[in-house]
């Protein structure tokens, strides 16, 4: 097996405690069969808690969509008792992605975790580290070169980024109209920026000026979007998953427009909290980003 990361793949550890949002709150919990028959067979209290709280092969959340084993100072009681090994295999891996094309994989961190986020935009160029043996099909072979060469074009700032994903028209509507809402805030934001869309257009200019020393960000972004979802053209064509990622890179410019035009900045805070929220939305919904990738099939 042939494996490409990003160069910041293992210095990925979640920061815990420390951390402004938890991957441990508002989302379903799998147990993996291995580690379900580990749970099962823990004695004495927090045994009794597993049994407790485990259901059909997920954790039971608490009424306000908390995993039953998190304390509120943010960390986690399976890891504090038992050590990190004691965790299943979904929270063990979470936020970290695994995509394969034959004998290629694609390992990455997803952006709805905001240390994956200050990794991928810390204004270093996303370098990919490729390991390992295995023979490869032509098609892949050709697909990987291409997205070399489409992440060179990118990270390179005399490429205008404005054709390629700014060019913005109100298409975009019709594919966010399909969409599953994350939560309520989507719904509320996605219709205001529909609203103001003509206001936003015409702050363009004004935000790329405010945000000019920080426009790498948004090559940043689109580069691990290629590193992560171009290999998907296998299923469809190149030309469909570009598509694609223009119209994610054109949503989550737009909801950066629309943070400046509520609140007159868009600072680093606000990017992590932006990019972290749009993969939620996208990323973080199989059927949003089926959506999103084969829109044109």
């Amino acid at each position: 097996m042939i494996t490409t990361r990003p160069d910041y793949y293992d210095k990925f550890k979640c920061i815990a405690d420390k951390c402004t949002d938890s991957c441990c709150i508002g989302w379903e919990i799998d147990i993996d069969p291995d580690t379900l028959k580990v749970y099962e067979k823990e004695g004495g209290a927090l045994g009794e808690k597993l049994k407790k709280n485990t259901k059909n092969g997920a954790f039971v959340l608490t009424e306000d969509e908390r995993c039953p084993f998190l304390y509120e100072n943010g960390l986690c009681e399976l890891i504090c008792k038992k050590g990190e090994g004691f965790l299943c295999a979904i929270c063990s891996e979470h936020p970290r992605y695994y995509e394969y094309c034959g004998e290629h994989l694609d390992m990455g961190i997803g952006l709805c975790c905001e240390e994956a986020c200050r990794l991928l935009f810390s204004g270093k160029p996303l370098t990919l580290i490729t390991e390992g043996e295995g023979e490869l099909d032509e098609e892949t072979k050709e697909l990987l070169s291409l997205r070399t060469a489409l992440i060179d074009k990118i990270q390179d700032e005399d490429n205008s980024l404005e054709e390629l994903f700014f060019n913005l028209d109100e298409d975009i509507f019709e594919v966010w109209a399909d969409f599953e809402p994350y939560d309520n805030r989507w719904t509320e934001t996605s219709a205001y920026i529909k609203a103001h869309f003509g206001e936003l257009v015409s702050l363009k200019d004004e935000f790329n000026e405010y945000i000019a020393e920080r426009s790498y960000e948004y090559r940043r972004l689109a580069s691990y979007l290629l590193h992560r979802y171009f290999m998907r053209a296998v299923y469809s064509a190149p030309s469909v998953i570009l598509r694609g990622i223009s119209l994610y890179m054109k949503t989550q410019y737009l909801w950066d427009i629309c943070v400046y035009h509520k609140t007159g900045k868009f600072d680093y805070a606000d990017r992590i909290g932006t990019a972290k929220y749009i993969s939620k939305q996208i990323e973080y919904s199989e059927e949003n980003t089926d959506l999103l990738l084969m829109c044109h099939l």
